[in-house]
């Protein structure tokens, strides 16, 4: 039962509501008491278990993510209130799952960042406070905002905008681990046993963090306080610190503690360790080892271990990236909790064949083991035993998933029942250190790989290049002996075709691989012979928020997960594909929500069919496949119309050669031209600048070396885009040459020619087709490709004199301010929209551009090509005011027209009624029976009344379902009632586009025919 001045906080937070039979209705919050929705209704068996240990009262919970944690100190003696203080402080940090902490005490209400933990100069330890007036918490934190996601927008800007990922408990773990790896080190330990003894001293403190009792010969304390201060002792003596490995090693068995071919250990080496793990190292980082508790930090952090402890060298060298555990939940709700609720099993067998630490076969083991109602010694023993099977050919990797599943094995176990417990040896026998494409190696030999009794084989394989005729002497082999089509010797490919030879015919294999091999030209060959040979079930592609999810990595991922065909057609199968944008709760919380027009379904066949159809499925639309298809059909490309006229000629800028084979020749005729850097080509109109010419220092020219390419009148253009958004291209009607990844159409008796294609480049149709076709723009690097831009379909323009005649007029004026140097950059931009405004109407008549067709290019240009970018996603999801509500009203016009066709008619009219609800956009077409006044036909409802309560409550408790742990999708909610329909949406500039009205009026005419037609069959 809450306490009354918690009672009473939260009723003012409104997450909790007086009900009329006395009682509370809670609002997504759980209580420390099982009278109420307790933890273990709402979290998983861990998260349960953790949040009773550290002891909130009450959790708020947002799709079963703890986000805040509520204390209640009111009667608290103050000779304990600080020990309490610092004990809650440090473990709601180490959980590393809420961010926002609050304590009710006799002096108020106190707000803390948990995700910022900071040693003050006594030695203990603080969260960040979040200063709030009391009036200000209640409006930040009231149910609403929360469940909108207002307060975490709020955070982001004034809260987390401290580099909080670099303060978080994971970071401040990797880091001390790294300091103190790299330190043994230089003191002459190797890297691998370095990393190993680091793993055994914290699996020591997981040991006594949990309350295990030792041996008092080994361990001395009778408090978790004093048993940890001994261990800090006991790591500066080298003799006290093996016997108790040896202790650890014969009461636990397993294979961490084999000490049989441990490096000697100096004194040095030992006064470091015990000094870090005391926290007490002097001239140091102030973050060490004595603030975490690992009985609380998550398993899954404890698993990212390696991602510290791997060097940088050996990191490039096996490409390894850490997993994000919400990416891995994706992966096995998909997989073995979907077969494990079909099947009722509640085991099964599980491969990950590049397992690094372990994060798959952690959260595999403990989705089987929290299957089962009582847990026992002999269930927690065989579910690992017989179910769980790793490859990695990092020897540390394998240290580290042995670790990480001995502490999910023990995380089940009661602290006192560990007196005669065994772990089990796992290396030799589940995990094996090897390389997957090694055929004589002795896990083939296993049964379990022999009779291929896997139901999933799953993980993230590294991604890259891999043709090092000594590191990767078996996989070239592989892709060899198998002749398999796999790009650039891409190892994430050759992982998708080894799988085979373990998949049963019911089996199913889930990677995380790189997006790229979806859109590279150069991946068509494997694409064409893997869709063959493999059933695709689905594929997550995550290319726009690659960013988010791997820090610092530039390759896209995507997750497909795929079945061996056994030689069946695949051409028919269904393939359903989903993708994600960046949002705040991806950002911060880890979590995956999805939207409705994510999701897509398509046959296997057209997935081969066409070159951009991966990109159109990311940022398109069923109806932006059937434009692209009608585009794509048109039979002359602009590379076909070049090659058709001998005046016209186009290319990639000079490159160098890097290894010269004739320096006398290659490019002598450019010496002295014009030279122009790529970065400083400005689009719409460029003059050269005369100083920089083309020396001996840029030859010789290994490409880009016919002169006729810089001569004449030239469109010249970037690959890159500018500011990952704006293509560049530019009329120079000076010779100059250009330098690579800048390319040219040049001529020197057609300049209409030139000044013809330039207005189709700079049309928005030109910038939709490439944004929705390009193989990187969006994906990967912003660029686009000069066969890319060529394939965009020629039509000679209808108004083509007219066009170049009004292009000429603005190239004038631009070049005379510019030479004059009379301009302002306004001004310039003004000339240069007014032409735009001009040409866009004359490309869309060309191209027989129609209403549905011009909204497709707006939503790609104002909505999709900015969600990719972290920074400028929120212009997609700017939210409605009374201000700025044109385009609401464009969207309920359309509704209006389209249905006031069928009723407007004597004592039925049709109406729209639109309801801003501050997060969410509410709009009930209904039926009156006077004729509203045209004013009235859409009008703001801004009352309050029962329809507007109705309709947040319909929003807030519909609009977001449930897929797993973590992944969420974001739903439109649609209604009908006897006199009218609804629809309600996110309030975002994106959910209310043109664009998505066309769709979302073709749903309800669907499900009005539906209803119809369910009528008219009753009643015959």
């Amino acid at each position: 039962m809450a306490s009354k001045t918690l009672n009473d906080l939260l009723i003012r937070l409104q997450l909790r509501k007086p009900s009329n039979n006395g009682d509370f209705e809670d609002c997504n919050i759980a209580f420390k008491s099982h009278d109420r929705v307790s933890f273990r209704q709402k979290f998983s068996l861990d998260l349960a278990s953790k949040l009773e240990s550290i002891g909130p009262e009450a959790v708020y919970y947002y799709n079963k993510q703890p986000l805040i944690l509520f204390f209640d100190f009111t009667n608290t003696d103050k000779t304990e209130l600080q020990s309490k203080r610092d004990l809650v402080f440090r473990q709601a940090w180490c959980l590393d799952k809420s961010p926002v902490v609050f304590f009710i005490g006799n002096g108020g209400i106190e707000i803390f960042n948990a995700f910022r933990y900071q040693k003050n100069v006594a030695g203990n330890g603080e969260l960040e406070k979040i200063e709030l007036e009391e009036a200000e918490i209640y409006k930040r934190f009231s149910f609403w905002e929360l469940e909108s996601g207002k307060t975490w927008e709020w955070a982001d800007k004034s809260v987390f905008n401290k580099n909080i990922e670099n303060s978080r408990v994971n970071q401040v773990l990797f880091r001390n681990i790294q300091f103190a790896s790299e330190k043994l080190n230089s003191l002459g330990l190797s890297n691998e046993f370095s990393n190993l003894l680091i793993l055994r001293l914290i699996f020591c403190r997981y040991l006594i963090d949990r309350g295990v009792e030792f041996n008092a010969q080994y361990l001395k304390g009778k408090t978790i306080k004093e048993r940890q201060r001994n261990f800090n002792e006991i790591i500066g003596d080298e003799q006290e610190l093996i016997g108790l490995f040896n202790y650890l090693k014969n009461r636990f068995n397993g294979n961490l503690f084999v000490t049989a071919d441990d490096e000697k250990l100096k004194v040095g080496m030992l006064r470091f360790l015990s000094g870090i793990f005391s926290g007490t190292l002097p001239n140091h980082q102030p973050f060490l080892f004595d603030i975490f508790d690992f009985s609380i930090i998550p398993v899954e952090i404890i698993s990212g271990i390696y991602e510290s402890v791997i060097t940088q060298d050996r990191r490039e060298k096996l490409s390894a990236v850490y997993t994000p555990t919400f990416l891995v939940d994706y992966v096995l709700e998909r997989t073995l909790s979907s077969h494990l609720d079909k099947s009722r099993e509640k085991t099964c067998k599980i491969l990950d064949p590049s397992c690094g630490s372990g994060i798959f076969l952690v959260q595999a083991y403990r989705r089987m083991v929290e299957r089962h109602l009582t847990i026992s010694d002999e269930i927690l023993i065989s579910i690992l035993v017989e179910n769980i099977y790793g490859i990695d050919r990092d020897a540390n990797a394998l240290n580290v998933a042995v670790f990480s599943m001995y502490i999910a094995l023990l995380d089940y176990k009661n602290p006192k029942s560990l007196i005669d417990f065994k772990l089990p040896r796992l290396l030799g026998k589940n995990l094996f250190l090897a390389d997957f494409f090694d055929l004589t190696s002795s896990y083939n030999r296993d049964p379990a790989f022999e009779k291929r009794q896997f139901s999933f084989i799953v993980g993230n394989p590294p991604w890259g290049r891999k043709n090092s005729p000594k590191e990767d002497y078996h996989h070239l082999n592989y892709i060899s002996d198998k002749k398999l089509p796999v790009a650039k010797f891409e190892i994430s490919q050759s992982f998708l075709y080894r799988c085979a030879d373990f998949l049963a015919p019911t089996s199913e294999g889930c990677f995380v691989i790189t997006s790229k091999a979806l859109y590279n030209q150069w991946s068509d060959k494997f694409k064409k012979d893997f869709f063959k040979k493999f059933f695709i079930e689905d594929i997550l592609d995550l290319s726009p928020v690659r960013r988010i999810i791997f820090e610092g990595a530039m390759n896209p991922p995507a997750v497909m997960r795929f079945r061996s065909a056994m030689d069946q057609d695949t051409s028919e199968n269904i393939v359903q594909h989903t993708s994600l944008k960046a949002n705040l709760f991806l950002k911060h919380f880890r979590m995956l929500v999805i939207e409705k027009q994510d999701r897509k379904e398509i046959k296997q066949a057209i997935l081969s069919q066409y070159p951009w159809i991966f990109k159109a499925l990311l940022y398109g639309t069923e109806a932006d496949l059937r434009f692209l298809q009608r585009l794509y059909a048109m039979k002359t490309k602009i590379a076909d119309h070049i090659a058709s006229d001998a005046q016209l000629v186009s290319g990639d800028g000079i490159l160098k050669q890097g290894k010269p084979k004739d320096p006398s020749t290659a490019g002598r005729d450019l010496l002295g031209m014009s030279k122009i850097q790529t970065d400083h080509l400005t689009d719409f109109y460029f003059i050269p600048n005369d100083k920089i010419k083309v020396t001996k220092n840029d030859l010789p020219i290994k490409s880009g070396a016919n002169i006729n390419q810089y001569l004449g009148t030239k469109l010249v253009f970037k690959a890159r885009t500018k500011n990952e958004s704006e293509i560049v291209a530019s009329i120079v009607d000076k010779e100059a040459v250009y330098i690579h990844c800048t390319f040219g159409i040049a001529s020197r008796k057609k300049p209409d020619v030139v000044h013809e294609l330039f207005t189709i480049f700079k049309s928005r149709l030109f910038a939709y087709y490439q944004f929705l076709t390009s193989a990187n723009w969006g994906v990967y690097i912003p660029e686009i490709q000069l066969t890319e831009y060529l394939s965009f379909p020629y039509l000679p323009l209808l108004e083509k004199d007219d066009a170049i005649s009004s292009l000429k007029e603005s190239l004038q004026v631009i070049k005379k301010r510019l030479n004059a140097q009379i301009y302002s950059e306004s001004e310039i931009e003004n000339l240069k929209n007014v032409w735009y405004r001009k040409i866009n109407p004359i490309v869309n008549s060309t191209y027989e551009i129609d209403d549905e067709e011009e909204d497709l290019i707006d939503y790609a240009l104002e909505v999709s090509r900015f969600q990719f970018q972290e920074n400028r996603y929120t212009q997609a999801t700017k939210p409605f005011t009374m201000l700025n509500k044109t385009k609401l009203e464009q969207y309920a016009g359309y509704f209006y027209d389209q249905f006031s066709k069928f009723y407007n008619k004597e004592g039925e009219y049709f109406q729209v009624e639109i309801y801003l609800l501050n997060w969410f956009v509410a709009m009930k077409f209904k039926l009156t029976e006077t004729q509203p006044s045209k004013q009235d036909r859409i009008r703001f409802v801004s009352e309050n009344n029962p329809e507007r309560a109705l309709f947040s409550i319909i929003a807030r408790n519909v609009s977001i379902s449930e897929i797993s742990e973590k992944i969420f999708e974001q739903k439109d909610v649609k209604g009908f009632e006897t006199d009218f329909f609804y629809i309600i949406k996110p309030n975002e500039f994106k959910s209310w586009h043109m664009a998505n009205a066309r769709l979302d009026i073709a749903e309800f005419m669907d499900a009005i025919r539906n209803a119809s037609l369910e009528k008219l069959t009753a009643e015959i």
